[in-house]
Protein backbone atom coordinates (compact mmCIF):
# COMPACT_ATOMS: atom_id res chain seq x y z
CA UNK A 1 0.00 0.00 0.00
CA UNK A 2 1.44 3.36 -0.90
CA UNK A 3 1.03 6.55 1.06
CA UNK A 4 0.54 8.75 -2.06
CA UNK A 5 2.42 11.63 -0.49
CA UNK A 6 0.61 11.68 2.83
CA UNK A 7 3.80 11.05 4.84
CA UNK A 8 5.60 13.90 3.11
CA UNK A 9 2.62 16.20 3.56
CA UNK A 10 2.23 15.24 7.20
CA UNK A 11 5.82 15.06 8.36
CA UNK A 12 7.66 17.35 6.00
CA UNK A 13 5.33 20.23 5.30
CA UNK A 14 7.81 22.70 6.81
CA UNK A 15 10.75 21.72 4.56
CA UNK A 16 12.23 24.87 3.13
CA UNK A 17 10.63 27.08 5.78
CA UNK A 18 12.68 28.63 8.52
CA UNK A 19 11.74 26.46 11.49
CA UNK A 20 13.54 26.31 14.80
CA UNK A 21 13.92 22.75 16.09
CA UNK A 22 15.72 22.53 19.42
CA UNK A 23 18.41 19.88 19.33
CA UNK A 24 19.26 17.69 22.29
CA UNK A 25 22.69 18.30 23.72
CA UNK A 26 25.28 16.40 21.75
CA UNK A 27 22.94 15.62 18.85
CA UNK A 28 24.44 16.26 15.43
CA UNK A 29 22.11 16.04 12.40
CA UNK A 30 23.11 13.52 9.75
CA UNK A 31 22.37 16.02 6.96
CA UNK A 32 22.52 19.76 7.08
CA UNK A 33 19.19 21.50 6.50
CA UNK A 34 20.29 22.55 3.01
CA UNK A 35 21.40 19.04 2.01
CA UNK A 36 18.23 17.47 3.46
CA UNK A 37 16.04 19.92 1.54
CA UNK A 38 17.94 19.27 -1.70
CA UNK A 39 17.75 15.49 -1.16
CA UNK A 40 14.02 15.65 -0.51
CA UNK A 41 13.53 17.68 -3.69
CA UNK A 42 15.50 15.11 -5.73
CA UNK A 43 13.59 12.17 -4.23
CA UNK A 44 10.31 13.96 -4.92
CA UNK A 45 11.34 14.46 -8.57
CA UNK A 46 12.12 10.79 -9.22
CA UNK A 47 9.15 9.25 -7.45
CA UNK A 48 5.96 8.63 -9.35
CA UNK A 49 2.88 10.54 -8.39
CA UNK A 50 -0.38 8.79 -9.04
CA UNK A 51 -3.95 9.57 -8.28
CA UNK A 52 -5.87 7.86 -5.52
CA UNK A 53 -7.60 4.56 -6.16
CA UNK A 54 -11.25 4.38 -5.19
CA UNK A 55 -12.22 2.27 -2.20
CA UNK A 56 -14.26 -0.04 -4.42
CA UNK A 57 -11.71 -0.38 -7.25
CA UNK A 58 -10.67 -3.91 -8.12
CA UNK A 59 -6.92 -4.38 -7.97
CA UNK A 60 -5.51 -7.59 -9.44
CA UNK A 61 -3.75 -9.92 -7.02
CA UNK A 62 -0.29 -11.28 -7.63
CA UNK A 63 0.04 -14.98 -8.54
CA UNK A 64 1.47 -15.67 -5.05
CA UNK A 65 -1.48 -13.98 -3.35
CA UNK A 66 -3.91 -15.96 -5.53
CA UNK A 67 -2.12 -19.22 -4.62
CA UNK A 68 -2.36 -18.38 -0.90
CA UNK A 69 -6.07 -17.57 -1.12
CA UNK A 70 -6.76 -20.78 -3.05
CA UNK A 71 -4.86 -22.75 -0.39
CA UNK A 72 -6.86 -20.97 2.31
CA UNK A 73 -10.11 -21.93 0.58
CA UNK A 74 -8.93 -25.55 0.50
CA UNK A 75 -8.17 -25.42 4.25
CA UNK A 76 -11.57 -23.84 4.83
CA UNK A 77 -13.32 -26.71 3.04
CA UNK A 78 -11.10 -29.35 4.63
CA UNK A 79 -11.89 -28.19 8.17
CA UNK A 80 -15.48 -27.03 7.48
CA UNK A 81 -14.72 -23.48 8.62
CA UNK A 82 -17.20 -20.73 7.87
CA UNK A 83 -14.54 -18.08 7.29
CA UNK A 84 -10.81 -17.79 6.72
CA UNK A 85 -8.95 -16.27 9.64
CA UNK A 86 -5.79 -14.15 9.23
CA UNK A 87 -3.73 -16.63 11.24
CA UNK A 88 -4.74 -19.38 8.83
CA UNK A 89 -3.36 -17.43 5.87
CA UNK A 90 -0.20 -16.70 7.86
CA UNK A 91 0.20 -20.42 8.52
CA UNK A 92 -0.26 -21.15 4.81
CA UNK A 93 2.46 -18.66 3.93
CA UNK A 94 4.73 -20.15 6.59
CA UNK A 95 4.10 -23.74 5.42
CA UNK A 96 4.71 -22.82 1.80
Amino acid sequence: MEDQGSIKNTLMDDVGKSTYVPLALGHKPFFSGEVATDLLRKIDEITTHSSSVGLDAEIPLSPDAMRIFHSAKNYQQQFNDTKIEPLQTEQIVHDD
